[in-house]
């Protein structure tokens, strides 16, 4: 990759800050085709240290590993180990990480970790380069503990590979405030909002919107095109974590498919088995259904805390602050963005950054 004058700015900040500076974290940021990863694939090669590399969700992992970064992995797979014997399953730090022995970690998609797991990075003593994109929405609550400063470079210039992609052409578009322009092919499609084209994003990937409504209404219609009937999900549906345990290994933004359920004896609670596709494995889980009333009667409530009681929700369409820190090859969007005012821009261009591949934007 040829660097441009940012990028070779960035490269040899990066360079000081590790051999001189005494800061143990240095923030990358620049927006999408900017060139990050691509720039800390070459840093891991050519400094030639024993480096660790991670990322909230499997999927962004998968994808820093297509980009050259092969030993990428998930945050909790790489510093969190099960406690032997727990039933469920529960998780403490590991002293003999892989990073215990690394000279260097490279964190991507750091908008979504929390104060309390980035606590548990910085715990090994290493230096941290973490990556960022101010252009997106901010962070969830609780999230963000990477990112509450300016940072040490940021990269703005759209590396000329990067522009070829229709994806991040119209998402740079949204970010800028220009009219969106499809692809002459389906890469980038703009459609009128229904409910074939909702079910069309929901059989080919994942579906994005920013309001509860559009979540609810959304949800109802892909279960009742698959015959699901019942308030509480079914064998083999889509959830979503909505609350942190990091004992238990699951984050908020997590998804995962139901393998059973059943209700419990009391305290109108349930027993899930789920899959997660970030864990590759099941967990067993008691939840909540109170997220799951909330597509019957089209109203939120706060769900009650209690120890031990987890949140999840639905998974076939969810919002884009739940997206942050996941990409997907396909993504199906629900323009919300005239919902958020000011923040229009930044929530489109989050929403169009969720795509690797192809993106379908769903209009009124």
């Amino acid at each position: 990759m040829d660097l441009s004058t940012g990028q070779k700015r960035a490269y040899e900040e990066i360079l000081r800050w590790y051999a001189d500076a005494p800061a143990q974290e240095f923030y990358l940021a620049g927006f999408a085709g900017t060139g990050k990863t691509t720039m800390a694939a070459r840093l891991v090669r050519e400094m030639g240290l024993r480096t660790c590399v991670a990322t909230y969700t499997g999927k962004a992992a998968s994808v820093l590993r297509s980009k050259g970064l092969g030993q990428a992995s998930t945050i909790h797979s790489l510093i969190y180990e099960r406690i032997p014997g727990t039933e469920p399953p529960r998780w403490v730090r590991a002293p003999m990480s892989p990073l215990a022995d690394a000279r260097l970690l490279v964190v991507d998609e750091v908008s979504m970790v929390s104060d309390d797991v980035a606590d548990d990075l910085r715990a090994y003593g290493k230096k941290i380069l973490v990556l960022g994109d101010p252009g997106q929405l901010p962070p969830i609550s609780g999230a963000g503990a990477f990112t509450r400063r300016e940072p040490d470079v940021f990269l703005t210039e759209i590396h000329r590979q990067a522009a070829e992609s229709p994806v991040l052409r119209m998402a740079t578009a949204a970010r800028e405030g220009r009219p969106l322009e499809p692809a002459n092919d389906d890469r980038a499609r703009i459609l009128g909002l229904g409910k074939a084209a909702i079910l069309e994003g929901a059989a080919r990937g994942q579906v994005i919107c920013g309001t509860h409504r559009s979540r609810w209404g959304a949800t109802k219609l892909i279960r009742e095109e698959r015959g699901a009937l019942t308030l509480n999900p079914g064998e083999g549906e889509r959830v979503i974590c909505r609350r942190n345990d990091r004992e238990l290994g699951i984050y908020n933004g997590m998804l995962g498919t139901v393998e059973e359920w059943y209700e419990l004896d009391d305290h109108d609670l349930y027993r899930f088995s789920v899959r997660m596709d970030d864990l590759d494995e099941v967990i067993d889980v008691v939840v909540d259904p109170a997220l799951f009333r909330e597509h019957a009667e089209g109203r939120a409530e706060p769900p009650r805390y209690r120890r031990g009681v987890q949140l999840f929700d639905f998974g076939y369409v969810i919002t884009c602050h739940s997206a942050q820190g996941s990409e997907w090859p396909e993504v199906t969007i629900i323009d919300d963005s005239g919902s958020f005012r000011e923040e229009a821009s930044r929530w489109l261009y989050t929403a169009l950054t969720r795509a690797a591949e192809r993106v379908t934007l769903l209009r009124r």
